[in-house]
């Protein structure tokens, strides 16, 4: 919007505390089929779920008939639910991270440098794993229990025993009694993850250009644009969509109160890494994303430079060398403020209602000097959702919503483990090349995508 150009600003750049950023940065919704829920950490409200929502501990999903689900990790790992299942994230920490399934079917991924410990707790038993490992964790609709290990090993604990399931084998609970078998034949689910890998790993190859922190996102980059070379910066990433009419970094989306700061939730399938490392800089008439440099990966709920008015709320993607720094002035330009389209303007009131439609105002909204910067200085009207109300037909059931998260981490601890042994890890759901160990005949391959 050309009225902000050359706008020179003494500014206070508000952020987050770097614990609680971080935390947030942790995880994320990737992928929705369906009208998936979530009642997110001290919430009382079930929304429906978006993509690029953080994952924190204390959050519960539920995806009713013909929904799926996935979360993404920064460590790389993945967790997909099925179609009517309920899970609960008890824990995400360095050290351990800690799920709970009260029904229906789980799959789950680690990768380059999972947690130390992997927990999924289950109504009867639970499952620890501490190595890379493909499993699904399946809960049958007469309340049996079955765990099935595609690569890695597994150990299930139940109120009176510990199993210890490998490559190739699954453990079924039902009525009191234990098997080990060899895996079943692949169902539809398994088929859609299958399928959901391949196309990911299409476009996971590690790119040169990301810092190999970022490299669990470098599918959604690859995908949904390309690299080019910037002077001053070397390769940067642009969105295919960048070179559309109207828009800009930090556009479409919303903005969510979360942790006492406001937090973009982009709309956009790649808005994860993008918007939340890393600055952007307009280059050849396109915008184009600059990565952090290695060992400078630092979380933020959305790095934009804020103004705003008593009438107007504004925001501008921040450019390289533009840093957040709780409670220290800087004092320069906004450099990005020139570039036609760059700020995003909204009405006061409809931001802090959620209605966040971008305006072109007639006024020059700064030329009486009365607008500020920072962070915006409101609260929510309201508990904000980034997707519509959820029909109460689709909720989950009154059982479902009646538990309470912290009985649920009450009864299940976290389990003491002894450390693992190395075993190894190959491309494949199923792999023949296995079948001299396992128990029970082979099945034929399934790609699986190799960590990045």
């Amino acid at each position: 919007m050309n009225w902000l150009k050359g706008l020179a600003l003494g500014v206070l750049c508000l952020a987050p505390s770097l614990v609680s950023a971080e935390d947030l940065g942790a995880g994320r919704i990737s992928f929705i089929q369906g009208q998936a829920q979530i009642q997110p950490a001290g919430a009382k409200d079930w929304q429906v779920a978006s993509v690029n929502v953080p994952v924190r501990a204390g959050d519960r999903f539920w995806t009713p008939e013909e929904a799926r689900l996935e979360l993404q990790f920064q460590n790389g790992t993945v967790v997909r639910l099925d179609t009517k299942s309920t899970l609960d994230v008890l824990s995400l920490t360095e050290d351990a991270m800690q799920f709970h399934l009260s029904m229906g079917h789980l799959l789950f991924r680690t990768s380059r440098k999972p947690a130390k410990i992997i927990q999924v707790d289950l109504p009867d038993s639970s499952l620890v794993v501490q190595d890379k490992a493909l499993f699904r964790v399946d809960i049958t609709p007469d309340g049996g229990e079955e765990f099935g290990i595609f690569q890695g090993a597994m150990e299930i604990a139940t109120s009176g025993s510990k199993t210890r399931i490998r490559t190739g084998e699954m453990l079924s609970l039902e009525n009191g009694s234990s098997e080990v078998s060899p895996l079943k034949a692949a169902d539809e689910w398994e088929q859609w993850n299958t399928d959901r890998d391949r196309e990911q790993m299409r476009a996971a190859a590690a790119s040169p250009y990301l810092p190999p922190e970022l490299n669990v996102y470098a599918d959604d980059l690859n995908r949904n644009g390309e690299w080019v070379n910037v002077p001053d910066y070397g390769y940067c990433w642009t969105p295919r969509v960048g070179i559309s009419l109207g828009w800009a970094p930090f556009r479409f989306g919303s903005w969510l109160w979360m942790d006492d700061d406001w937090l973009w939730v982009s709309s956009e399938p790649w808005g994860w890494a993008p918007y939340h490392y890393g600055r952007w800089t307009y280059y050849s008439n396109r915008w184009c994303w600059v990565p952090p440099l290695r060992g400078e990966i630092h979380w933020g709920h959305g790095y934009v430079g804020w103004i705003h008015t008593p009438r107007y709320i504004g925001w501008v993607p921040l450019a390289p060398g533009e840093e957040f720094r709780r409670g220290v002035p800087f004092r320069g330009q906004f450099h990005n403020v020139p570039h036609a389209g760059a700020s995003t303007v909204v009405e006061r009131g409809g931001f802090a209602s959620g209605r966040m439609v971008p305006i072109n105002p007639r006024e020059n909204i700064f030329a009486a000097g009365k607008h500020q910067v920072g962070s915006p200085d409101i609260r929510p009207a309201g508990n904000l959702h980034v997707g519509p109300a959820v029909s109460a037909n689709r909720l989950p059931s009154k059982a479902i919503r009646s538990q309470d998260i912290r009985q649920i981490r009450q009864q299940h601890p976290q389990l003491r483990v002894v450390p693992p042994q190395t075993h190894q890890y190959r491309q494949g759901y199923r792999n023949s090349e296995r079948g001299q160990i396992v128990r029970g005949q082979p099945r034929p391959a399934m790609v699986q995508p190799q960590p990045a």
